[in-house]
């Protein structure tokens, strides 16, 4: 049973980083001038439990010991360490891992809404291979953020895979020719059939319109600007559709982090309560 109590203290100083210098594992005002080695079994696994869910957070843990502490000191009426009752308890310790547990939950989903600036660039499918920058603020974790990358570049490989999304396509107005039949044209591809067109019939209604609709393409006039606003509404869809997908794996990930934690801290209660029980039953022996 020695031996376990020592594990315990040595477990318990490397998770709170305390140097072999420092003899106190404990505040002494806790302890009522007790050293740790003096400690129920009980009351060091608890402490140990603490440890494990404030790994070299040892000032936050002894703010925590002190707060219950203290409350419990002031609801029974007496001084702290002065009368009877001024010795940590093991109802202290555990409320105070209740409160670390809580905090650490919390601590994951502010840490995960930390801000990093990222910059998409989607191409626009248009005339002229322009491109468009959607810029976007987007929050993650750092502990989270090898998964975060990862997710990006599945998700930029997903955009490199898809076909092209078709934004726009423009006609010609219906050119008066041979026989009275209309033909439409895609002006991008056929600039230069259409001039030659227009040199051939240079007819004047036929001629004014043609010309007309190709001045007014090249000027960027007209149907032009219409189709580039529907072309950036696009790729904003786009790119909300793709921050939609990474927010939704966030909270998926958040959610599994948590059970995670619960996991582990039932993991080190019931080794604890195991090891209690196996040395009261070598004590009984």
């Amino acid at each position: 049973m020695a031996t376990t109590t020592r594990q315990t203290l040595h477990s318990i100083r490397q998770n709170w980083s305390i140097p072999p210098t420092d003899l106190h594992l404990i505040p002494p005002s806790f302890l009522a001038g007790l050293p740790p080695s003096h400690l129920s079994p009980t009351l060091l696994a608890a402490i140990h439990r603490l440890s494990t869910l404030t790994l070299g957070q040892r000032d936050r843990a002894y703010n925590l010991l002190n707060t219950y502490f203290q409350a419990r000191m002031r609801e029974r009426g007496s001084a702290a360490g002065q009368h009877d009752g001024g010795v940590l308890e093991v109802g202290d310790v555990e409320k105070a891992c209740g409160s670390a547990k809580k905090m650490s939950c919390v601590g994951v989903m502010v840490e995960q809404q930390g801000r990093i600036d990222s910059v998409y660039t989607l191409d626009c499918v248009g005339n002229g291979g322009q491109g468009e920058s959607v810029r976007d603020s987007i929050e993650e974790s750092r502990e989270a953020q090898a998964q975060a990358q990862a997710q990006g570049s599945l998700m930029q490989k997903r955009r490199v895979e898809l076909a092209p999304i078709v934004t726009a396509q423009s006609c010609a107005p219906v050119m008066t020719v041979a026989g009275g039949e209309g033909e439409m044209a895609v002006l991008s591809s056929f600039t230069p059939l259409f001039r030659r067109l227009q040199n051939e019939f240079a007819g004047a209604g036929a001629g004014a319109d043609a010309g007309g609709c190709l001045d007014g393409w090249e000027r960027g006039d007209g149907q032009q600007q219409g189709f580039e606003g529907s072309e950036g509404e696009t790729n904003v869809s786009a790119a909300q559709r793709a921050m939609h997908e990474f927010n939704a794996r966030r909270l998926e990930m958040q959610g599994k982090k948590r059970e995670y934690e619960d996991a582990v801290w039932r993991f080190e209660e019931a080794r604890w309560r195991v090891e209690n029980e196996g040395d009261e039953k070598m004590s009984l022996n």
